[in-house]
């Protein structure tokens, strides 16, 4: 009863499977063991009986040849059978981590193990899409925590800053040289906490996007970052680009922020390049580099994981290999939405 209900189980779970798999793990199984013994009984009806009573010493040794040679021929009929489920099980455990790209071969003629394969990809395929969803959340969170944050730094911290700049300006009062020294480089501090809040600000909400077009806000990020650092960066974006949403165009932005960081950071190079294009209905950003590359094998960090996750929440397609003959180069391609405008 419950290897029928097994077969039965199989056959309506296996669904698409059922059609073109061959017999199920449990008839597999079944038939070795009907083979064993139908080839054991046929083995008794064409041997003479030869067992003496007492059994003598040949009678037990010949019982226990046979029953040997049973128990071999089981065990390799047996191997063969379960032969997938330990090749599925070897693939499962080579898998370093849930992702849809390590996806199974559906090559396996046993349906049991079909269908185990084919639920483990649907399960990474969910997972995966879970985890896009939950990193666009959030992503969504922590801009408008980042919103919040730069605007308490430009409207209040900003404001006391510029209060106490104000206060500070020499010549209001009277006093002694030493003092108006004093009171001068105090100013001086505070004008540096006031630049170093605005940056701060600006890091935490790019504003720039309030005020320019995108392409203007992304040449002027690479060239001001590239003026930071000493490094020379060639920048080729149209001056107009097609209109996108404002998630869409602060998720660009970021990554190519979080691009031109890694390559002032991390890159040790002299040379970098911006470039934008649109063509067919996509936008493509590339930002390549001259410096030391990525090296060998080694896994992404969180700046990568960061860009990935951004990218996937607009729908685009973020890829980073290396460059030739050195260096590295990032492409970021975004679709664009039908019958607006550009910026």
């Amino acid at each position: 009863m419950a290897a029928t209900a097994l077969g039965r189980t199989s056959d309506v779970d296996g669904g698409r499977a059922t059609a073109h798999r061959g017999a199920t793990l449990f008839w597999r199984v079944y038939l070795v063991n009907a083979a064993i013994l139908v080839g054991d009984g046929l083995v008794l009806a064409v041997s003479p009986p030869i067992v003496n009573s007492p059994p003598r010493l040949g009678d037990v040794l010949v019982i226990l040849a046979g029953l040997l040679l049973v128990l071999v021929i089981n065990y390799l009929l047996m191997r063969q059978a379960f032969g997938p489920l330990h090749r599925l099980r070897e693939r499962l455990a080579g898998i370093q981590r849930l992702d849809p790209d390590q996806r199974l071969p559906d090559d396996s003629a046993v349906r049991e193990v079909s269908d185990l394969t084919r639920a483990f990809n649907d399960t990474l395929i969910r997972l995966d899409d879970e985890r896009h969803r939950s990193d666009a959340q959030t992503l969504a969170v922590r801009e408008r925590e980042r919103s919040r944050l730069s605007r308490e730094l430009h409207d209040e911290v900003g404001q006391m800053l510029s209060a106490a700049l104000l206060v500070l300006q020499p010549g209001r009062v009277p006093v002694h040289e030493e003092v108006e020294r004093q009171i001068a480089e105090a100013a001086e501090i505070v004008r540096e906490g006031l630049e170093g809040a605005r940056r701060m600000a600006q890091a935490l909400r790019p504003a720039i996007l309030e005020e320019l077009a995108l392409g203007a806000a992304l040449a002027n990020l690479a060239r001001r970052m590239g003026a930071a650092a000493g490094l020379e960066v060639v920048v080729s974006v149209p001056r107009a680009l097609p209109w996108m949403p404002e998630d869409v165009e602060l998720a660009v932005y970021r990554i190519a922020q979080e691009a031109m960081t890694n390559v002032v950071r991390h890159a040790d190079a002299s040379r970098a390049v911006m470039a934008v294009h649109v063509a067919a209905g996509v936008l493509t950003l590339e930002i390549d580099d001259d410096g030391v590359g990525r090296p060998p094998g080694a896994s992404p960090g969180s700046g990568l994981k960061g860009m990935r996750d951004r990218a996937r929440g607009i729908g685009a397609e973020l890829v980073v290999r290396d460059a030739r003959p050195r260096g590295t180069a990032l492409a970021l391609s975004v679709p664009l939405a039908p019958g607006r405008g550009s910026r």
